[in-house]
Order: C-alpha cells, then sequence, then structure tokens
C-alpha cells in the first residue's frame, strides 16, 4: 500500500510539473516550473524535518532534509543573487551539524566548521572587505579547537592544528593594513580569554 502511494504521488508530481512546463512554454504561465519544483523540495524537506524532530530519521535523512530545504530557499525569487549561496552553506553546514548531534563523529563537526566558514566569508564580502583566506583559516582554526575541547585528549592533536590555523588566519589578515588597528586589541582580547579560560580548568 505504501509503495503504491508513493508511486501515486511520484507519478501525480511528474504529472503536473509537465503540465506546468507546458504551459509555461506557452507564456501562459510565466516561472510555473520554478515555483512548482522549489514547493516540491521545500516541502520534502520540511517533511524529512519533521522526521527528524520526531527522531524517526537516520543520518542521511537528517543530512538530506537540511540540504533540501537549503536549495529551496536559494531558490527563492526576492531572494539576491549574492546571498544565496551563503544560505545554501550555511543550511550544508546545519544538515552536518545535525549529523554530530546525532553520533558525535568528530569528523561531522569538522565539516560544519568548513561549511560555517565558507558561509561566513561569503557572507563577509557582501558587507565588507575582508581577506577571505584569513577569515577561513581563523573560522577552521576554532572549529578545530572546538574540536578538541569537546573530544578531550583522545583528539588533542587538533589543538595544534588549531594554533597553526588561527596564526596564519591572523598573519594572512595582518596583511591588509586597514585592519592591523582592530586585530591587536582582538588579538588581546582572545590571548585573555585563553588563559583565564586554562586558569578555570586549572
Amino acid at each position: 500500500m505504501k509503495k503504491n502511494r508513493l508511486r501515486l504521488l511520484i507519478g501525480g508530481l511528474l504529472i503536473v510539473g509537465g503540465l506546468l512546463g507546458l504551459l509555461q512554454q506557452l507564456n501562459l504561465v510565466p516561472n510555473a516550473t520554478d515555483v512548482f519544483w522549489t514547493a516540491v523540495l521545500l516541502a520534502f524537506g520540511l517533511w524529512l524535518l519533521w522526521r527528524v524532530w520526531r527522531r524517526e530519521a537516520g543520518k542521511w535523512e537528517t543530512l538530506l532534509a537540511f540540504i533540501l530545504v537549503g536549495l529551496a530557499l536559494t531558490a527563492l525569487p526576492f531572494l539576491a543573487a549574492a546571498w544565496r549561496g551563503v544560505i545554501f552553506l550555511f543550511f550544508f553546514g546545519l544538515g552536518f551539524l545535525a549529523w554530530y548531534w546525532k553520533d558525535r563523529s568528530w569528523w561531522a563537526l569538522l565539516v560544519t566548521g568548513i561549511f560555517f566558514s565558507l558561509a561566513v566569508v561569503s557572507a563577509l564580502d557582501e558587507v565588507y572587505a575582508l581577506p577571505s583566506d584569513g577569515v577561513f583559516l581563523l573560522g577552521l582554526g576554532l572549529t578545530f579547537a572546538l574540536v578538541a575541547w569537546l573530544h578531550g585528549r583522545a583528539l588533542a592533536w587538533a589543538w595544534t592544528a588549531a594554533l597553526v590555523l588561527v596564526v596564519l588566519g591572523v598573519l594572512e589578515m595582518l596583511a591588509v593594513t586597514t585592519l592591523q588597528g582592530y586585530l591587536l586589541p582582538l588579538i588581546l582580547i582572545l590571548a585573555g580569554v585563553v588563559i583565564l579560560w586554562m586558569a578555570w580548568r586549572g
């Protein structure tokens, strides 16, 4: 019964999509197929998210849910083209963050940080001319630091990777003279936070 329902649903969607495509080609309904398939992607993605919320979805379903919702949102007509990549990268990162939430695989958290860092770089490119390489390295370094902090001695090597990446990111950003006045205070604040954290850890 469930297989027949699925076949009926898929067949019906294909027929409706084909009819809307014909109407669009005849200039009777503009942008019909874009709106229809975007709605289908969004509905399917939201349904999968509902299964995630009810803890009925596996890791791959969870990842697919966020990817589909991200794809649907990037197709919204009122969204500026420059921000579509930011949204897609952000939802891709959310998918791997949910994966990490399910099985605590450190690599999933690392992939999350990569996509979030790329999303931040893309967003900053739209509002402020920051050196993208430096921002990405800083984001990746903070991700390794988070991995090391959450997984303790088992991944102690991640602290080394975090330190190297953060230093490289800072050096890359220091190459931009307009940021030198901001970076020194930020470095001092970061160093103070690290020292306080180490003192608290005792």
